[in-house]
């Protein structure tokens, strides 16, 4: 015990303490800005799916029938207390420590280094549409944490970065369905290219390995959330009811009606007609909504454990018959969500219709008055975007900028840099897959990864420009075991 102190002294009065607290300053003042969309509309921004997230935080129970309960678990936040002004205030602080970990990792050692940091997150804030996703009541943000826990988990031995990066990764996983997919798919790749490449980066291929550990535990985690919850111990909730809508989206799952029904007794059969008028990409979300769709006739969300061995013996007659069909609808799908990328989503008034206006109403009636005031509900407009340039504009700037830098960055064997921008396009490219071939397109599920470009566009010219101009920086390398 004596030397475990002795230790810990030693540590701290060889901390610089100015740096120390400079640095942690600026990353929360770093987390304030990252609010400015919260603060410009007066109340957190909220979505239609909000309002069963808050309840689940009340009920304990997945929200909306269809998803884990992680975020409503974060949102417990807001509960103690009596307010969601906390859980955004907590995604913001934790997306600005992940922001400043990853850039001390990256940036090579010099003068000023923590400023240029703060000076990278401001240019973001003003760049993209990460304030939005931070001040949003929403697991959006977490799809990009992923990406950002993920890469400090590979890039940092220092065990304090370990531990923020697996807690990262482990509330990540747990809050969307469409995270499980994204995570396991990513780490596919991941381990394929470090494998290719573990001779000259052993460091990251060991981390790799490591990093497959964590989210083998984190799906164990969710299975036995799920079977708590009692939705049996599996990684995804009525999963099956997914598969199906996509089926009706893409036309196919009226061609295996007409093919099977005279051999199968599917309830669905007695709703053929209605899936071939209204089963097509002309509504999207049909199947999932609509009061007239065979889900709400049959029992909707709830009774769904009912209809879901019938849902998994459709699903299995369509891929048997139609494989090459919704394998190529689904390649189609992921490229018209590619092309989203440059477009946002817009956030607008909910009244009555909404659950989440009577869900806030009920359950945080002190706030309310603000919600109601905010300019989303008040104006049905908010103003996320700081830059009065067009936001499409802006987006394909940062792309092609990104692609630039990558080959500059190959050109001069910067394989560091190379890879983050590399691993960066990977993770938007695995999650425009995982959407084409789960549900239909929409701009907000890209909007969700494409924040990460301009931050990373900015943090890859800094260390560029330090490197080239700064005669003491040391730049940090992939394969270093240094515990900054």
């Amino acid at each position: 015990m004596h030397h475990f102190l002795a230790q810990r002294n030693f540590i701290w009065m060889n901390i610089n303490k100015k740096k120390l607290f400079i640095g942690t300053g600026l990353i929360l003042f770093s987390s304030l800005i990252l609010l400015w969309s919260a603060f410009n509309n007066g109340y957190p921004l909220v979505f239609s799916d909000t309002g069963g997230y808050v309840d689940s935080s009340f009920s304990l129970l997945p929200p909306l029938n269809d998803r884990p309960l992680g975020y409503g678990l974060f949102l417990l936040i807001g509960r103690l207390f009596d307010s969601l002004w906390f859980p955004i205030f907590f995604q913001s602080l934790i997306t600005s420590l992940l922001l400043f970990r990853i850039a001390v990792r990256i940036l090579p050692d010099g003068k000023g280094k923590s400023f240029i940091i703060f000076c990278i997150v401001i240019g973001t804030v003003i760049t993209s549409d990460i304030s939005k996703f931070v001040s949003l009541i929403m697991p959006d943000l977490f799809t990009s944490w992923i990406f950002l826990g993920g890469l400090l988990f590979l890039l940092s031995n220092r065990f304090a970065d370990k531990l923020l990066s697996a807690a990262i990764l482990i509330i990540s996983f747990q809050v969307h369905n469409s995270h499980v997919f994204l995570s396991y798919v990513a780490l596919i790749c991941l381990l394929c290219i470090s494998w290719v490449f573990r001779s000259k980066f052993n460091l990251l291929w060991q981390n790799s390995k490591k990093l497959l550990l964590l989210i083998f535990f984190a799906s164990i985690l969710l299975c036995t959330t799920n079977f708590i919850t009692n939705n049996g111990f599996t990684l995804t909730i009525n999963n099956s009811v997914y598969y199906i809508s996509k089926l009706a989206y893409h036309g196919i799952l009226t061609k295996t009606l007409d093919k099977y029904c005279s051999e199968k007794d599917w309830k669905l059969c007695a709703y053929k007609e209605i899936i071939k008028v209204k089963g097509s990409e002309k509504f999207p979300n049909w199947f999932f909504w609509g009061d007239d769709s065979p889900l709400q006739k049959m029992g909707g969300w709830k009774k769904n454990y009912v209809n879901k061995a019938e849902y998994q013996d459709i699903i299995f007659y369509s891929i048997k018959s139609f494989f090459p069909v919704i394998f190529m609808k689904g390649l189609k799908e992921s490229y018209r969500q590619l092309k989203e990328f440059r477009s946002s989503f817009g956030l607008g008034r909910y009244d009555e219709e909404y659950a989440v206006l009577r869900i806030i109403r009920r359950h945080y009636p002190g706030e309310f008055k603000n919600f109601m005031n905010g300019d989303q509900q008040a104006t049905n407009e908010v103003k996320v975007r700081i830059l009065p340039i067009n936001e499409n504009f802006i987006q394909a700037f940062f792309a092609i900028a990104a692609v630039i830098i990558l080959g500059y960055c190959l050109v001069h064997k910067n394989y560091l840099l190379a890879g983050i921008l590399s691993g960066l396009i990977i993770f938007i490219l695995v999650n425009d897959f995982i959407v084409g071939f789960t549900v239909a397109a929409e701009a907000r599920y890209n909007g969700k990864v494409i924040l990460l470009i301009p931050y990373f566009v900015f943090l890859v010219l800094s260390s560029l420009w330090i490197k080239n101009y700064s005669d003491n920086s040391q730049p940090q390398d992939l394969i270093s075991h240094s515990k900054v």
